[in-house]
């Protein structure tokens, strides 16, 4: 991302969820492979075409992928978040 104001798209992450060998290569990816800022925009983010990514995967093949987009949602809700909750989800 070379400007802060270019548009954020999650099509590389959604192609690495659906593309992952394992699914542990896929954790080891989406935990250290994107930088904490840029994984969090990516993951809420749309589809360069507009698609939301959770309409794209199936949560019965790609559930890691998904739970990581879920996770960064509840993290950036205005919803409180049980205290509890939220330790074990930023870990």
């Amino acid at each position: 991302m070379s400007s802060s104001n270019a548009p954020v798209y999650a099509d590389n992450v959604v192609n690495q969820v659906t593309g992952a060998a394992s699914v542990a290569l896929l954790s080891h990816t989406l935990k250290n492979g994107i930088s904490k800022e840029a994984r969090e925009a990516l993951l809420i983010s749309f589809l360069s075409n507009g698609q939301d990514p959770l309409a794209v995967l199936d949560v019965r093949v790609h559930t890691l992928g998904v739970l990581y987009i879920l996770w960064v949602a509840v993290l950036r809700s205005p919803i409180a978040v049980p205290n509890f909750c939220r330790k074990d989800l930023q870990e």
